[in-house]
């Protein structure tokens, strides 16, 4: 997800494991950084629907 404003949230599925995705966040343009990224497991991704929200 993109703002106007360019801040970014990313949920990325790398390679050939679907099991774990990496999320990190950016903030006006910046993609430089990358230090906040997170590796959280996703069990299951293609077997069952998952509803994300955002506040």
């Amino acid at each position: 997800m993109e703002s106007d404003d360019l801040d970014e949230i990313d949920w990325e599925w790398l390679g050939g494991n679907s099991i774990v995705v990496e999320t990190n966040y950016f903030g006006k343009g910046n993609t430089t950084i990358y230090d906040r990224a997170t590796n959280p497991p996703c069990n299951g991704p293609l077997d069952i629907w998952h509803i994300y929200t955002v506040d």
